[in-house]
């Protein structure tokens, strides 16, 4: 048997440098998925959601397992029985792993375009402050009340007694009774008008700006603008704006 041959410095150098490359590599790769899973782990579920076609609520338990030049492999309910894995195909695959961070913000925001989402999130609900606010949160909310029975608007009644429907000059004569008999129509009118425009703002609002179907805050955006109207609209559109601010 003849003796091995002893490697030539260059032969050496090369396979020293490509360990190294590899191992820088491997380095940012763990790095990238242990990023992923720690802070960015709603692009991971807008993958899944974008490009799989998995649910929302399956999305939301994403968890990132490995990286390669053309895929990424996504495991979602890790903790329920090994839940499901998914591999997300990287389009045109990438031609080394320096490009991973650019092509995963790309995908981020071409994701939030197909899903009809927006990087800012509202977490909180805001009560009415401003006076034309709170004026007209406080109109819209009497009249429902006034409105809610017809004895109201009888003699009698708080609203009746309150604004003096009766004896008031400035009240035309048999005004009470009017408003007594349309008490059902003006209450069904409102309360569907405003039930629209809470739907509306559920789906133009609410959900594009990540605020989770019947949470609290989701509940309290509903029912102010059940009460409100589109004064509700108003308000979110100003807390959005003001976030939109902040990342500038």
């Amino acid at each position: 048997m003849s003796p091995p041959q002893p490697q030539s410095p260059s032969s050496s150098s090369s396979s020293s440098s490509s360990s190294s490359s590899a191992g820088k590599n491997n380095n940012g790769i763990s790095f990238t998925i242990t990023h992923m899973n720690a802070n960015h782990q709603d692009s991971l579920a807008y993958y899944l959601r974008a490009y799989n076609g998995v649910s929302a609520a399956e999305a939301a338990t994403a968890t990132l397992e490995t990286i390669t030049l053309s895929d990424l492999v996504i495991r979602t309910n890790k903790n329920n029985n090994g839940g499901n894995r998914y591999t997300v195909a990287l389009d045109p695959p990438l031609q080394s792993f320096s490009e991973t961070r650019a092509r995963l913000v790309a995908m981020h925001k071409e994701c939030l375009e197909r899903l009809h989402l927006s990087d800012v999130k509202i977490t909180t609900y805001r009560v009415p402050s401003r006076p034309g606010d709170v004026l007209a949160f406080l109109i819209c909310l009497s009249g429902i009340l006034a409105f809610s029975r017809p004895q109201h608007l009888l003699p009698g009644g708080w609203v009746y007694e309150g604004l003096r429907l009766g004896t008031g000059w400035w009240w035309p004569q048999g005004f009470a009774g009017f408003c007594a008999r349309m008490q059902p129509a003006v209450l069904a009118f409102t309360l569907v008008v405003h039930a629209f425009e809470a739907a509306v703002l559920a789906y133009t609002r609410l959900r594009k700006h990540g605020v989770a179907l019947g949470s609290a805050v989701w509940w309290a955006w509903v029912l102010s603008t059940l009460v409100e109207g589109f004064q509700g609209f108003k308000r979110f559109d100003r807390l959005v704006r003001e976030e939109e601010a902040k990342k500038k």
